[in-house]
C-alpha cells in the first residue's frame, strides 16, 4: 500500500512517541528534501533532510491547540554540531539532553553550540540542559530580554547589534545565517539560513502549508507580520529550495506567500 509523506511523518512521529523509529519508505519525503531516515531519541525524532543536516520534531500536548509538533534542525560538520532551537516535548530539558546525546551518535559529532529563534518555549526551554552540558545558547539581544521576562535563564551569547540584523554562526568548516527580518509571530522571530543546503529554518514565523490558522499570536505584531516575511522572501529569493517551520512539514518557498496570505485574511477577519 502506497503511504503519503503527510501519513508518514505522523507514523514517524508517533512511532519516536514509543521510543521507536521506523525506516522511511522509498521514495517518501517532503517537497524539496531528499528520502529521509528517521531514528528516535525518547519523544524526539531525527530525520536526516541533506547531507550533515537533520530535522529534529518533538511531540506535545498542549491546552489550546491539542497536540503540538514542533521541528528544530542538527547540523553537523567537521568535528562539531549545530543545533537549530531546542525540542519541544513533554519535559523539554529531558527531552534536550536525548537529543544531544542521539545527535551525537547519528552525526557522529558532538553539538558544540545552539541558536535559539525567539523566546517562546517551543525555541528555547531546553536551555537548562544546554547549560549543563556545556553547549553555549546563541540568541539576539532582544530574545534574551524576552527570555529573562519569561523567566527563562540567560543565553550565553549574545548576537552583537549591527544595522542588517544579519550574523554568521560557524560550526566546523561551514556557516549559518541568522537574520532578525523584524516583528510576526513575536517581536523576536529570526530565521536561520544554511546556504550549503538551500534551506531556510523559518520558525514560527513561517506557517505550515496544512494550516489556514495564524496558531498562537498572543505575542504577535499582526501589522507589520506579512511585511517580516515578505523582507524574508526578498532577501532569499532564489537561494532557497526548502523551508522548514517550526509546527507543520516542511515545505518550499511558497511557505512565506502562504504565510502572507493567511496573516493577510487573519487580519481582516479580526477587522485590522
Amino acid at each position: 500500500m502506497m503511504t503519503s509523506n503527510r501519513s508518514f511523518a505522523a507514523l514517524a512521529l508517533l512511532l519516536a512517541g514509543c521510543g521507536l523509529s521506523q525506516p522511511a519508505p522509498q521514495g517518501a519525503s517532503s517537497p524539496g528534501v531528499a528520502p529521509s531516515s528517521v531514528t528516535s531519541s525518547g519523544v524526539v525524532a531525527l530525520e536526516l533532510m541533506r547531507p550533515g543536516v537533520w530535522l529534529h520534531t518533538a511531540t506535545r500536548e498542549t491546552n489550546g491547540f491539542g497536540t503540538v509538533t514542533s521541528n528544530g534542525l542538527v547540523l553537523a560538520s567537521g568535528t562539531e554540531a549545530l543545533l537549530v532551537n531546542t525540542p519541544w516535548g513533554a519535559d523539554p530539558n529531558a527531552d534536550t539532553e536525548a537529543l544531544l546525546r542521539r545527535a551525537t551518535q547519528v552525526a557522529g559529532v558532538p553539538v558544540r553550540r545552539a541558536v535559539g529563534t525567539h523566546f517562546h518555549g517551543d525555541s528555547v526551554d531546553g536551555i537548562a540542559a544546554l547549560q549543563r552540558a556545556s553547549v553555549p545558547l546563541y540568541t539576539t539581544v532582544l530574545t534574551a530580554q524576552l527570555m529573562a521576562g519569561a523567566g527563562l535563564p540567560r543565553p550565553d551569547s549574545l548576537f552583537a547589534a549591527n544595522a542588517d540584523n544579519v550574523w554568521t554562526l560557524r560550526y566546523g568548516d561551514r556557516a549559518v545565517e541568522v537574520f532578525f527580518p523584524g516583528p510576526g509571530h513575536t517581536a523576536d522571530n529570526a530565521v536561520v539560513y544554511v546556504p550549503e543546503a538551500r534551506l531556510l529554518f523559518g520558525g514560527c514565523l513561517i506557517r505550515p502549508g496544512e494550516t489556514e490558522s495564524m496558531g498562537n499570536t498572543a505575542d504577535a505584531d499582526l501589522a507589520l507580520w506579512a511585511e517580516t516575511v515578505a523582507r524574508v522572501k526578498a532577501r532569499y529569493a532564489g537561494r532557497v529550495d526548502v523551508v522548514v517551520p517550526t509546527h507543520g512539514p516542511p515545505g518550499g518557498p511558497e511557505l512565506l506567500d502562504h504565510t502572507i496570505r493567511v496573516v493577510q485574511t487573519g487580519r481582516r477577519a479580526l477587522g485590522g
